[in-house]
């Protein structure tokens, strides 16, 4: 088989078996496409979800932070990122949007494989099943960022077996199909057949799979379907809100009950990337971090100011009764090995205290908090939205009044729907803040280049302009749009060299 052939597998899909960084492209091992060799054994099963588990931690898929910057909430003062900038720096050869792509699509192919290899092995059925959900939900979950940040992308369902099979796929799927073939599906499996109990702490439970699905038909304007996955979450269990927000963003109650808002021990977590000191670790106790902050690394929540919150996304808080506030905006930080101290007198220098790492140094950027991916405080806002949508503000208010009275707010009442949805995007950019996609809302709300233009901050003065409609997508990397024989077309707006 021609070496070409084989560059043109890794540039087109970017698919790699695990073991395969190691062989030599002159000459394909027999096993490179489809590793059915590995899958003989209860272990190689929960070797190889692990596996897939492993790229929530990869450096581009969550570090980037590519998710909050270039919206109303934040933004990169790295002149070497271009998200956030929407100048030419954000084009087909910028290095994250090529690893966003491969760290991704790497996930999916971990996937394919064991949902290929899994089933053929002898072992407990039950243990079979959970780690099949489980892996649907991830596949779903890695397609789901692929879609929302690039559309349409090629879709594969198994792992390779030839070349053949990948010059088949080496063209895009609609966005659309992707959904409708794929992540509903394995998402539908997995509410199925996932129980609420976790096989460890950082696994996905029926309840992560439901809020993922909810979040799937909120992005396709199928409120009521969203209502009955959120259903399944709310109210469900031992989850609910905690009674102290703080409470929530330290390391030593990661996965743990904590006392709840109305009583009672509840677990607010959903959906962790689960991240930890040892490493794989969390850049942003550094990234987000003001560089304001002395000594700036030797303790954690120093840093180098690299993302950094809006002035306009500070304004929306009342700062005098928010009780969030406080862990956003910290002019000294005290754990067990020092203080560091900013100059507190400045308050456009926002450090997010909801990654100071309390559990000692952060040796580079190992970071030990965890990504919140989902809580239960964004299912009760979505089911908010949904309830708004469909049935008016109403039935929706307590789910948003919830919210805001563990933040010291007073409830809404006597909204239109208009207003209540308004009051929504806002309590969903406040209280979600750096955790969730704020990126992804606003792109199916229709909002992030008239949100992004709309801003204050007089620092995005010369990012206003530049924000053009097309930016709601990522252009395909450079190295997949121009390998030989690839029929994949770049994004509109974007050109490749």
């Amino acid at each position: 088989m021609k070496t070409i052939q084989i560059k043109n597998f890794i540039a087109v899909i970017t698919l790699l078996w695990m073991t395969s960084a190691c062989a030599d492209l002159d000459e394909v091992p027999r096993d490179f496409f489809v590793p059915s060799n590995f899958f003989s054994t209860e272990a190689d099963a929960v070797a190889a979800v692990t596996g897939v588990y492993a790229n929530l931690v990869a450096d581009e898929v969550w570090h980037q932070g590519v998710w909050w910057y270039g919206t109303d909430i934040g933004f990169t003062v790295d002149p070497a990122l271009g998200f956030g900038s929407y100048n030419a720096g954000l084009n087909a050869d910028d290095g994250i949007v090529s690893l966003l792509w491969t760290d991704n699509y790497s996930a999916i192919n971990r996937a394919n494989s064991a949902l290929s290899g899994i089933p053929g092995i002898g072992m407990d059925e039950g243990l079979k099943t959970q780690l099949l959900a489980e892996t649907r939900f991830l596949r779903a979950f890695y397609y789901y960022n692929m879609v929302e940040l690039y559309g349409d992308i090629p879709l594969l369902e198994e792992s390779p077996s030839s070349i053949e099979e990948i010059i088949l796929v080496s063209e895009k799927t609609p966005r659309l199909d992707i959904y409708e073939t794929v992540i509903i599906p394995d998402l539908q499996i997995a509410v199925n057949d996932l129980t609420t109990e976790r096989r460890f702490d950082a696994a996905v439970d029926k309840y992560a799979a439901a809020m993922l699905l909810a979040r799937v038909y909120m992005t396709l304007g199928r409120h009521a379907n969203a209502i009955v996955e959120l259903d399944k979450v709310i109210g469900q269990g031992n989850l609910g809100l905690a009674a102290n927000y703080a409470d929530l963003f330290k390391l030593a109650n990661e996965f743990t009950a904590l006392p709840g808002l109305d009583g009672g021990m509840v677990r607010e977590d959903i959906f962790d990337a689960n991240f930890s000191q040892d490493g794989p670790g969390n850049a942003w106790v550094h990234w987000q971090g003001s560089e304001s902050f002395t000594p700036p690394l030797a303790t954690p929540g120093g840093g180098w100011g690299i993302l950094t919150p809006t002035t306009d996304w500070v304004a929306m808080f009342d700062q005098a009764n928010d009780t969030r506030f406080d862990l956003f905006y910290a002019d000294s930080f005290t754990n067990s090995v020092g203080t560091g101290t900013s100059n507190g007198e400045n308050r456009s220098i926002i450090n997010i205290g909801k990654y100071l790492d309390d559990g000692g140094v952060a040796a580079g950027n190992n970071g030990g908090m965890n990504v919140r991916i989902f809580r239960y405080a964004g299912a009760l806002l979505l089911r908010a939205e949904a309830e708004n949508e469909v049935n008016g503000p109403a039935g929706a208010y307590q789910y948003i009044n919830d919210v805001r009275r563990r933040a010291g707010l007073g409830p809404l009442s006597d909204l239109t729907k208009e207003q209540l949805l308004d009051s929504i995007k806002i309590e969903r950019a406040r209280e979600l803040g750096f955790e969730d996609m704020r990126r992804f809302d606003l792109v199916r709300w229709g909002d992030l280049v008239s949100a992004f233009r709309g801003l204050e901050d007089e620092r995005l003065a010369s990012r206003r302009n530049n924000i053009q409609d097309f930016h709601v997508r990522l252009p395909i990397p450079n190295n997949v749009v121009e390998a030989e024989g690839s029929r994949i077309l770049q994004n509109t707006g974007y050109s490749s060299n």
